[in-house]
């Protein structure tokens, strides 16, 4: 493939991302799963007849899983796998989900979109809480992942409304950064340094430099966890600059 193709690709991904997240609802129906409602801490790749598929709905249709209607199903495959999510929602009645398409295959995406994060939103009566939160940040300029709504059916039982949110993964680090999407993504747990709050850390000496939401370098659960360049010993080094 040559540099143009790619660049063609990526923007196309880039559009069909954009469409994606502009549909106020969709439905997601997964069926023969035969897991039910078992909790999947590690994935699940989908065997047998198991099939995932995804269509428009309209918001004002009161059926909890109303059919494709005129634009039809707009995705649908049987090699996917699944996972519970969350933190507080993990054991939860109503639980978070990550669907992956395709695993390993780059080609087989959802309009641009190797994964689904469906939001169980189990801890929020107003189903809008993170829906508001990325559209306002959004809006200001502050780099946020997209939002909608998708109601889930699964093997054929309504499951209830999700809130969908964008991955972020290189895709999301090359349409908010520069550097073609080489930078450091970190993510926040109750770790070695106890429980991410965000706060701005430096020593006493006053260095910032990023070392400081590192606790010990060997353990296995540091609270910000890095999600890319893991291999390179030029990036991981939890500083705000390469060496």
């Amino acid at each position: 493939m040559s540099v143009a193709e790619f660049l063609e690709q990526l923007q196309q991904a880039t559009i069909d991302a954009a469409a994606f997240f502009d549909e106020p609802l969709y439905v997601v129906s997964i069926t023969d799963w035969p897991s039910g409602e078992a909790l999947l801490k590690e994935p699940v790749t989908a065997s047998g007849s198991a099939r995932i598929s995804l269509w428009p709905a309209d918001p004002a249709d009161q059926r909890h899983i109303p059919s494709p209607g005129t634009k039809g199903v707009l995705f649908t495959t049987s090699t996917f796998s699944l996972k519970s999510s969350g933190n507080m929602t993990l054991y939860a009645p109503k639980r978070s989900w990550k669907v992956d398409v395709k695993p390993g295959d780059d080609d087989d995406q959802i309009l641009g979109l190797k994964r689904l994060n469906l939001k169980s939103m189990y801890n929020d009566p107003s189903q809008m809480r993170e829906a508001l939160a990325w559209h306002l940040f959004g809006h200001i300029g502050i780099p946020a992942a997209r939002h909608t709504y998708a109601r889930v059916a699964l093997n054929g039982a309504y499951r209830g409304l999700y809130s969908v949110i964008e991955q972020i993964d290189r895709r999301f680090l090359r349409r908010w950064f520069s550097k073609g999407g080489r930078g450091n993504v970190y993510k926040a747990y109750c770790g070695d340094i106890g429980c991410a709050t965000l706060e701005y850390r430096q020593d006493a000496g006053g260095d910032d430099s990023g070392r400081q939401y590192l606790g010990n370098p060997a353990s296995k659960h540091p609270t910000y966890r890095l999600k890319t360049n893991k291999d390179d010993p030029d990036a991981n080094t939890y500083t705000t600059s390469r060496r």
